[in-house]
């Protein structure tokens, strides 16, 4: 794929020591891991923040603290160090969708804004079994750019981060575990990525 796509800024969190070179398989499975553990004790988070009287568990002291044990249970070093790869994860998922589109609606050699990606006109020009898969992309799209801007209204200090383009490939290869880690009914709503409708609602 054209270069310039694996070199687009995208906005994390700061504490880039926590940040490896490029990722792993064994981080894409510490942080399945991760999720599932925070996926069992969802239901102690709800019940922490409705006592708290927060609007999320990233305002939440509680729920914070109970986060924490369980993510550094997983191998993180804190709740910190997990958000920064979370993050980091959702945008680089994010992008695998998104080089997945141009692949279906661009012609060769066009580049198209991410932004405008997900557009009826693009729909339309295609085959009824490319629309499908177009719709599928596009709403997964579109709850990973959900995500991204929910949990980012919690994060004070930030970086610019490149994905790179050997994020890009161990998060493709492992893309359908991850999303199945990240859309487990059982999430409390702040963690998960699962939403009613269509992309285009």
């Amino acid at each position: 794929m054209r270069l310039k796509l694996f070199l687009l800024l995208f906005v994390f969190l700061a504490a880039c020591q926590y940040l490896p070179s490029a990722l792993t398989k064994d981080d894409v499975d510490q942080y399945i891991e991760a999720y599932k553990k925070l996926a069992e004790i969802s239901p102690e988070l709800e019940v922490l923040r409705t006592k708290s009287g927060s609007i999320s568990v990233f305002t939440c002291s509680a729920c914070k603290a109970r986060m924490e044990t369980s993510v550094v249970s997983a191998g993180y070093r804190s709740l910190e160090s997990f958000m920064v790869m979370d993050l980091r994860m959702s945008y680089t998922m994010r992008y695998v969708l998104y080089l997945e589109l141009t692949q279906l609606v661009s012609e060769a050699g066009e580049d198209i804004p991410i932004e405008n990606v997900c557009s009826v006109q693009n729909r339309n020009n295609l085959s009824e079994a490319d629309r499908q898969t177009f719709d599928d992309y596009c709403g997964k799209a579109v709850l990973y750019t959900g995500y991204i801007e929910r949990v980012s209204r919690f994060v004070s200090d930030v970086v610019e981060y490149i994905v790179s383009k050997a994020d890009f490939e161990i998060v493709a290869e492992s893309f359908d575990e991850i999303h199945s880690a990240i859309t487990d009914p059982r999430l409390i709503s702040d963690l998960s990525r699962s939403g009613g409708g269509g992309w285009d609602d």
